[in-house]
Parts: structure tokens; sequence; C-alpha cells
């Protein structure tokens, strides 16, 4: 009996020496969204997020893709997945010396607004230096219920379309306004003096208007943005000195811009606010 006690202590002892190892190799070669500055002739086919409903199976067909025109050292797909403004699921789908991606997600369908939010980025190794080349992209649905079936649609045109979309659209506006005050009771800062939009709204489009700087520069606070998230979302929220919260369920990003900063609130699926700052370099 002694013998198998001590033998059962050394085995222990030998797998916790052998995690010691392993762990931190494993997270050491996971990729990450990282900033490197463009470069390398590489350049984006496609980069696309797409949201369907399948009514006979009464699932969302949830698609993230992209696409170069040359094989790229690393590539790699980072997804969130919200439902009236709460995060539902995640993809992060990664390859090497790839030319294109793509992850496929079904899940089951209910009454709700979708929002798919995404970032494609491409890493290329020119001999001593690292560029990189990324895109956003995004897609949104509506989803409602008739007597027998779920019904669809991306963009409110017919009367009830458009009463259903400004309801989901009314309370999460409620919701975000109650989770700004909050935060800014909590972390005592002035909302009056920053320009506050979701995620959502950081698109191909807006980022040279949202961050009004160089393009070089609104690249790299975008991509920097989208880095913070990545590391925080998967290793989740820490709301208090070693007790961690994870991402799912937790509110959209709301984006608060300075001059010279960004902050980031969130709520998490339990009540706690978290706060996160971005200082532009």
């Amino acid at each position: 009996m002694r013998k198998k006690r001590m033998f059962i202590i050394l085995l222990a002892a030998c797998t916790a020496c052998v995690l010691s190892f392993v762990y931190p190799f494993i997270f050491s070669v996971r990729p990450s969204i990282t900033f490197f500055p463009e470069g390398g002739g590489v350049h984006y086919q496609t980069a696309a997020t797409g949201l369907e409903l399948i009514p006979e199976a009464a699932a969302i067909n949830w698609t993230v893709e992209s696409a170069v025109d040359h094989r790229a050292y690393l590539m790699q797909d980072f997804s969130l997945l919200y439902k009236n403004n709460r995060l539902i699921a995640m993809i992060n789908h990664w390859a090497r010396n790839e030319t294109g991606l793509r992850q496929e997600k079904r899940l089951q369908a209910s009454p709700g607004f979708y929002q798919g939010l995404s970032i494609h980025e491409a890493e290329v190794h020119s001999g001593n230096h690292i560029y990189g080349k990324a895109e956003l992209s995004q897609d949104q649905l509506f989803v409602g219920r008739s007597r027998t079936h779920f019904v669809s649609f991306k963009t409110a045109a017919a009367k009830k379309e458009k009463e259903l979309s400004a309801r989901y659209k009314n309370q999460i506006a409620l919701a975000r306004a109650e989770l700004l005050r909050r935060a800014a009771d909590k972390y005592e800062f002035n909302p009056a003096v920053y320009r506050i939009f979701p995620l959502s709204e950081l698109t191909p489009a807006s980022v040279g208007t949202l961050f009004p700087f160089s393009p070089d520069k609104a690249r790299r606070i975008t991509v920097q943005l989208w880095e913070g998230i990545y590391k925080t979302f998967l290793q989740g929220f820490e709301t208090s000195p070693g007790r961690f919260e994870p991402a799912a369920g937790s509110s959209m990003p709301l984006l608060l811009i300075a001059g010279d900063h960004l902050l980031i609130v969130i709520e998490t699926s339990r009540g706690d606010i978290v706060l996160l700052k971005q200082v532009f370099n």
C-alpha cells in the first residue's frame, strides 16, 4: 500500500512537470490576431461573414470565409456572433500556408436580431520582415416566427419587418444607454467627451471617419482593437484578481473614442462591467 502511494505521488509529480513544459508550448504556438505593417503584396479577394436562416431545419447557418491572391504564412478568421446584443458563439479558424479559409456553424434558430462581426488577417513573411493584411466583414439577420415556421430578413422592407426591426433596436439602445450610465458611474468618466458607437458600426467604410487619422494609423488602431478583443474574449474577463468570467453572454463592446485613446465597455453575462482602454500612439 505504501509503495502504491509513493507511485501515485511520483506519477502526479511527473505529470505536473510535463504539463509545465507542454502548456506554455501550446499557448505560445497558438496564432493570435496581431498588428503587422502592410506589405508583402498580399491582397484579399474574399472576406465575408454570412448569416442565413434554414427554415426547414429551424436553424441559422453562419459562415466565415476569406481568400487571398497568393499563399500566406498564416491566415486567420475570428468572428463573434451576437443575438440581441449578447455573444452566443465564436469562430476562431486559422491555417498556415493557405490561400483560403472557410468555416461554417449551424445553430438552432429562435426569434431575435443576429449580428456576425469578423476580422480576417493574413500574415506574410518576406526575408526578415513580417507583413500583415486585415479586413473586416459582417452580416445581420432578423428572425421572427409565424404560426408554423420561422421567417427572416436582413433589411426591413414590409411594415411588419420594420416593426420587428424597430422593437429589437429600441430594446438594444435602451440596454446600451443603461450600461453606459452604470459604467460612467463606476469608472468616473464623462460620456459627453466621447464619440460612442457599438463594435458593429466599425466597418471598412467607417474606419476612416470613426478614427479620423491617416489611413495607416486608423488601420493600426482597428487591428489592435480586435487584437485586444481576441485575447480578452479567449481568456475571459478578469472581473477581480484571479477571477475570470467567460465571454459567452457578454454584451457587444461599446467603443468610446477620444482624441488620444479609446475606451471599451462590456457587460458580462453576470452583470459585471468591464472597462478596457487602448491608447493611440
